[in-house]
């Protein structure tokens, strides 16, 4: 009974501790974060559940339908041709070895129930250090995680030509947190553009020190979120990539995109727009609307305007800087 109760105690702790403070100290807490995971899965007694060669099981999916609330799950690095689909709560799931972060583990070409590899409909899921390849459904929405629980914890995973990198349904209870993660060569074209992260009507999301880089068509970032930070990215094209919007808010909501990198390049499926907010329909009213310290290269042969500002309130930009062929910082459409 006792271990049960500092099990539930100790996740809610940690929860608590990345909902409430995650956002504004990102880069000073990182460290700290990743020592209290350590701290509570030893103090909880969590139990630890090896897969892959040499372990009790094989493969994550052989295993996925028995994990227990609480477990962590540590991976042989290696390639997988598998998927799996997590119902579990307050799992970890990272390589055996974790600490060494160039020990890696793959899951590639296999989709759960034709939707992705992690099919996760769990709570307070931390994920880290895990790859995901070439997701590919009949459907043309195969993601690398689909995240349809309460509160995801994504760090150092790596999303590869998936047709969705991330991808989650509505939960306005849920936040999802992505830091020190790439995403390269995502998305698909017409007639189902695919995203690096699409998030649903989420109550936030917070993407910070990550890579974005070679999105084809689609958004590298779409967040319906009542909350959106994006802070300290690289968001790029590159010179082949063909993504549409580098972040799109469609729905707006409260936003804060600060000390990132932007490059549009030659082959962008959309030469207008770097940056919109509510170019769906303002249905989440935002608090404030704040760009700072961002850098955008314009490497497209068009005028580019770096924020479309559809929502009923004035954004507030500061100290951002433009480079390249002509960029308009704002263009804003009064809302009625």
């Amino acid at each position: 009974m006792y271990k049960k109760l500092f099990k539930y105690a100790g996740y809610q702790i940690l929860i608590y501790l990345f909902v409430h403070f995650f956002s504004d100290r990102v880069n000073k807490f990182n460290t700290i974060f990743i020592c209290l995971s350590v701290l509570v899965s030893t103090i909880t007694q969590a139990e630890v559940v090896g897969v892959g060669p040499g372990e009790k099981y094989e493969t994550l999916s052989s295993v996925a339908s028995s994990l227990n609330d609480g477990d962590v799950v540590e991976i042989v690095p290696g390639v997988y041709r598998d998927c799996a689909i997590l119902r579990a709560n307050d799992l970890i799931i990272r390589p055996k070895g974790w600490a060494e972060l160039h020990k890696r583990v793959r899951f590639q070409d296999v989709a759960c129930a034709e939707q992705a590899i992690f099919l996760v409909y769990g709570n307070n899921i931390w994920i880290e250090g895990i790859e995901f390849a070439n997701a590919r459904v009949k459907w043309g929405n195969g993601a690398g995680v689909k995240f349809q629980g309460t509160h995801l914890f994504l760090q150092n995973a790596y999303f590869l030509n998936n047709e969705m990198g991330v991808l989650t349904g509505p939960n306005p209870d849920s936040k999802v947190f992505i830091d020190r993660s790439r995403f390269e060569l995502n998305g698909k074209e017409a007639p189902r553009w695919g995203h690096g992260v699409y998030v649903g009507r989420m109550g936030s999301l917070i993407v910070s020190n990550s890579t974005f880089i070679k999105q084809k068509t689609g958004h590298h970032i779409k967040s319906r979120a009542l909350y959106t930070e994006i802070i300290s990215n690289n968001i790029s094209d590159g010179s082949d990539g063909t993504a549409s919007y580098s972040i799109d808010i469609p729905n707006g909501g409260t936003v804060r995109i600060e000390n990132n990198q932007m490059q549009k390049g030659p082959l962008s499926d959309n030469h207008t727009t770097a940056i919109c907010i509510a170019c769906e329909g303002e249905t989440n009213r935002a608090k404030n609307i704040i760009l700072r310290n961002n850098k955008f290269i314009n490497q497209s042969r068009q005028k580019v305007v770096f924020l479309r500002n559809l929502t009923a309130i004035k954004a507030q930009l500061d100290n951002n800087e433009f480079i390249g062929n002509q960029v308009v910082p704002i263009e804003r459409v009064k809302v009625e």
